[in-house]
């Protein structure tokens, strides 16, 4: 390590961590199981507004859980709260290529995406 870097950040490597942010985007996705709701919220990792809509974020292991194993995956929309803006993108979706991964198993947290295309109301 250079000793530049060694100024800035101390000699121990090893007790370097991630920062968390101190104002993070929270998602919320709003699960639709028949004919009822079943909203979650997770800490936003990534988006990806293209020709399909790919969310990646920081859930509870037991809500990504339930959502990956379940038959019906239908979300009525995503909305992006940061501080006091909110941004929602309405659905209906279908989401597709649903993934977990980054399992925490002490903390419990995963990191759950998926891809969504509109579907015709």
């Amino acid at each position: 390590m250079s000793e530049d870097l060694k100024a800035i950040i101390g000699n121990d490597e090893g007790s370097l961590e991630p920062v968390p942010s101190p104002d993070p985007i929270i998602v919320v996705v709003d699960w639709i199981v028949g004919s009822s709701e079943r909203p979650f919220t997770g800490i936003l990792q990534s988006i990806d507004l293209g020709n399909e809509i790919v969310v990646s974020l920081r859930v509870q292991v037991d809500d990504a859980f339930a959502f990956l194993s379940s038959s019906e995956r239908n979300v009525g929309y995503v909305e992006l709260h940061h501080g006091t803006v909110v941004t929602k993108i309405d659905g209906p979706f279908t989401p597709h290529q649903v993934r977990m991964s980054e399992l925490d198993p002490v903390n419990q947290t995963c990191t759950l995406g998926f891809a969504v295309k509109q579907r015709s109301r």
